[in-house]
């Protein structure tokens, strides 16, 4: 396993951890440093304080980088994803990814600025298909995956400022997550014993229906 880099990041006396950097700012050097992230929450783990100490040196570098100035619609990034971004991606996928564009985010937010959708706004879509439509969680994962692949879309060519993907992909306090999963919900999977598939056999057998019973039986 590969060390991790930890230089500029050190132990508290009460057991925390904080990390130290040093900027260029206008040729006058400056020197952060930080014991707490951006919420007030102290680094319990030097695990959390590398990855925040590598994340600020980002951030502050990227906020020298002019802004996006070319704004794209959610439709525009998602033709060309299709165009140039999933060009090694399994048919199966491909379809899926269509179905779901065309049956469902297209009409709600094909011709939404990309740079002014909310995490917030997403998770109250997901909350929406997957408590009041009523569709299965699993099935709701699906849309997720996809805001997840139309934001790192428009990021990758510069349709997105940096803020904006950390807070809606990877800042686990306010990145786009799934609903909360209903507690009568059940994912594990269930399997039929031999008994079981052999008063489905002949339940079947010699219907109108048997070909696709035994397609989804082997």
């Amino acid at each position: 396993m590969a060390k991790q880099n930890d230089a500029g990041v050190y132990k508290l006396k009460n057991g925390n951890w904080a990390y130290r950097y040093v900027l260029m700012v206008n040729g006058i050097r400056k020197e952060v440093r930080k014991a707490k992230d951006e919420f007030g929450a102290s680094f319990k783990t030097k695990r959390e304080a590398i990855k925040a100490r590598q994340a600020a040196i980002d951030s502050a570098q990227n906020s020298r980088k002019p802004k996006p100035t070319v704004r794209k619609t959610v439709q525009e990034v998602y033709q060309e994803y299709c165009i140039n971004g999933r060009n090694d991606r399994a048919y199966t996928t491909k379809r899926k990814q269509d179905s779901l564009w065309k049956n469902h985010l297209c009409a709600r937010f094909g011709a939404r600025y990309i740079d002014e959708i909310s995490a917030a706004e997403v998770v109250d879509y997901l909350t929406e298909l997957y408590c009041s439509r009523g569709l299965s969680y699993r099935y709701v994962e699906g849309f997720l995956k996809m805001f997840y692949l139309l934001f790192g879309q428009a990021y990758s060519r510069d349709y997105l400022a940096v803020d904006s993907y950390n807070k809606l992909c990877v800042n686990k306090d306010t990145k786009i997550h799934m609903p909360k999963l209903k507690t009568d919900d059940d994912l594990d999977i269930v399997s039929f014993n031999r008994e079981d598939l052999a008063v489905l056999d002949d339940y079947f057998h010699d219907t109108n229906a048997e070909t696709a019973y035994l397609l989804g039986r082997y």
